[in-house]
C-alpha cells in the first residue's frame, strides 16, 4: 500500500503549481470556503492526517477533491450546448465574411461576362465570393451553379444558400441570400448591392434556391 501512495502521490505533486494556485485561494487561514467534510485518514498529497480532507500543511485542498470538482464541472457541459455554441460561432463567421465581401464590392457595376472590380456580372460575383470568402469553387453561370448543391424552399432559407430568378425567356440571375429576406447580387441595373426578395420585381421572378452542403447557417 505504501508503494501505491507514493505512486499516487507523486503524480499528483507534478502538477504542484497548479496546486499552489489553488492554494493560495483556499489557505485554511484566510477562508473556510467549504463546510467541514467527512473525515478521511490522510490528504494523498502529502499523507498528513486531515480532520475535514484540508492539508495541514498550510497550503491546498485536496488534489482529488480539486479533480472531482472539476470533472463535474465538465460534465455540466452538454454535447447539446456544444453544438449550439460551433453552430452560433460558424454562422457569426459566415455573416462576417459575406459583409466583408460586400463591402469590398459595393458599388461595382454591372458588367455582363465581367470578372473584375471593372464591372462583374451576378454569377462571377457568386462565384468569386465562395471562392475567396468561403474556398468553396463554383461553376462560371447561373445555370451551372442552380445544378450544385441541394434544393431548399423559399420558406428555410438560411445565410449563404444561394436564389436564382429567372429574368427572361433564357436568362438566370443569382444571388447570395443574407438574412431577413435579404440577399446579395450583381444587379444589372444597381451593380453589387443588397435587395429584398419581396420587392415586386424579385418575387416575381423567383425561381428556386439551392445549399451549397457545409456552407450555409
Amino acid at each position: 500500500m505504501s508503494k501505491l501512495f507514493a505512486i499516487i502521490r507523486s503524480s499528483l505533486m507534478r502538477g504542484g503549481a497548479v496546486w499552489q494556485l489553488v492554494g493560495l485561494i483556499t489557505r485554511r487561514s484566510q477562508v473556510q470556503i467549504l463546510p467541514p467534510l467527512p473525515t478521511f485518514p490522510f490528504c494523498p498529497s502529502c499523507f498528513f492526517t486531515s480532520s475535514n480532507f484540508w492539508c495541514y500543511r498550510g497550503a491546498v485542498a485536496c488534489p482529488l477533491l480539486v479533480c472531482c470538482l472539476a470533472l463535474l464541472g465538465g460534465c455540466s457541459f452538454t454535447p447539446s450546448q456544444s453544438e449550439e455554441y460551433s453552430s452560433f460561432a460558424l454562422s457569426t463567421s459566415l455573416k462576417q465574411k459575406l459583409d466583408q465581401h460586400y463591402h469590398e464590392w459595393q458599388g461595382v457595376v454591372y458588367r455582363l461576362g465581367g470578372v473584375s472590380k471593372k464591372g462583374i456580372d451576378c454569377s462571377a460575383f457568386v462565384r468569386e465570393a465562395f471562392r475567396s470568402k468561403l474556398g468553396v469553387e463554383l461553376p462560371r453561370t447561373a445555370v451551372l451553379q442552380s445544378r450544385r448543391g441541394v434544393s431548399v424552399k423559399r420558406h428555410a432559407l438560411q445565410r449563404g444558400d444561394l436564389v436564382f430568378f429567372k429574368t427572361g425567356r433564357r436568362t438566370r440571375h443569382v444571388g447570395i441570400y443574407l438574412e431577413a429576406g435579404r440577399f446579395l447580387h450583381a444587379s444589372v441595373s444597381q451593380g453589387v448591392t443588397i435587395s429584398a426578395l419581396d420587392n415586386p420585381y424579385w418575387r416575381d421572378r423567383y425561381w428556386q434556391a439551392r445549399r451549397i452542403i457545409g456552407v450555409t447557417q
